[in-house]
């Protein structure tokens, strides 16, 4: 039985974990959640419910664990309430500079989150992950339901196989994406639903980045220079590529069971994906804004042709460009041509000035995606 006593019990009906989740109250008017699974998944629970401690120690902002056990209702576990929003549903009522500074903020997490070492005795990625690319190829290759030129996802998988070699494993969230984040009321990021943690490379825990960059691309872009301190290299970007393939393939034959509308979802998604990375053939999606200078009046961009970041006054004597967002390629020549455009644009087309970064508008969203995006093991 809990050691804790609550006077309420309030069903949370929200997410699509199988866990049974409830606000409680104790007398003292302090809330809680408690999260209550079958008794089968004892073990599973225990263990990730040790793991979260160990990632509350490294000072993670989450809903922290406090108790753990079994009750007449099976395995329960009761964590800190946080008050707050949900940082999908709110992320458009902040300024474009909070978004981005939430996305680095993010990324930053994760980093740390992944500090968390595998087991010594875990299986090696290369062959683990192989094999998991091989059922998810499967798997879409026996569904009914196939993307338009779904067969590019396929074909940057087989080439670059390769890449697997060598990558590590480390501790994983699991489900990492800003539909499993929240911001508090004391206006930090907190991060929530570790129930389909696992052990992997820890790049691959970017393949939900999806979501964010359909939500936001600036907070996508935040994500991935926080993570990498505004160093990002360029094999991430081809590994990325290769982890978001294999789990695009294997979400519409998990969205069939759901229905229709979770079907069209991951239909707009794949299309969105093979947009970003021009079917495949890129490997540095076009959502990503390469590294963001904050202001306390305007956001600049400034990268060199390596994609690093430069300091304003060596970005100015580059001739850089002052805009929201240069194109991402960043060098002089690339920015040279973004100006040149315009030019044209306005003097034969009479267009408005993008000079101020042009469109924010986020990508279009089709349907109510679900929190959970499918993972096959």
């Amino acid at each position: 039985m809990p050691q804790h006593e609550f006077i309420t019990k309030q069903l949370i009906d929200k997410g699509w974990s199988e866990d049974r989740k409830y606000c409680v109250t104790d007398e003292q008017g302090n809330k809680f959640l408690l999260r209550v699974s079958p008794i089968e998944q004892y073990d599973r629970k225990k263990s990730e419910y040790e793991l979260m401690g160990q990632v509350a120690a490294l000072g993670v902002p989450m809903c922290r664990p406090l108790e753990f056990g079994t009750f007449d209702e099976g395995v329960y576990s009761i964590q800190t309430w946080i008050d707050g929003i949900d940082a999908e549903e709110n992320i458009h009522n902040l300024t474009n500079q909070e978004q981005y500074s939430y996305g680095f903020e993010a990324g930053k997490i994760l980093k740390e989150i992944h500090k968390i070492p595998a087991p010594k005795e875990i299986e090696d990625w290369e062959i683990y992950f192989n094999r998991k690319a091989d059922h998810k190829i499967k798997m879409y290759e026996e569904c009914p339901v196939k993307y338009e030129n779904g067969q590019a996802f396929i074909d940057y998988i087989n080439a670059h196989r390769y890449l697997l070699s060598g990558r590590p494993r480390t501790y994983q969230h699991g489900d990492y994406h800003i539909g499993n984040m929240m911001i508090g009321n004391d206006k930090r990021l907190y991060i929530i639903d570790f129930n389909r943690n696992d052990f992997g490379d820890p790049w691959e825990e970017f393949n939900r980045i999806v979501w964010c960059a359909q939500a936001t691309p600036l907070f996508a872009t935040g994500m991935v220079n926080g993570y990498f301190s505004n160093d990002v290299p360029i094999p991430f970007w081809e590994l990325l590529a290769l982890y978001i393939s294999s789990n695009t393939l294997s979400s519409v034959p998990w969205a069939i069971p759901f229905g229709q509308s979770q079907i069209q979802v991951m239909i707009n998604q794949a299309k969105d994906v093979l947009s970003w990375y021009e079917n495949m053939t890129k490997s540095i999606p076009t959502w990503y804004k390469g590294v963001i200078i904050i202001r306390s009046i305007c956001r600049r961009v400034h990268r060199d042709s390596k994609h690093r970041i430069m300091t304003p006054q060596s970005a100015k004597k580059a001739k850089y460009k002052s805009l929201e967002s240069l194109p991402y390629g960043g060098c002089p020549k690339a920015a040279f041509f973004h100006l040149l455009a315009e030019f044209m644009l306005r003097l034969f087309a009479q267009a408005p000035c993008a000079r101020s970064g042009g469109c924010r508008s986020s990508p279009r969203r089709v349907g109510r995606r679900c929190r959970a995006a499918p993972r096959t093991s």
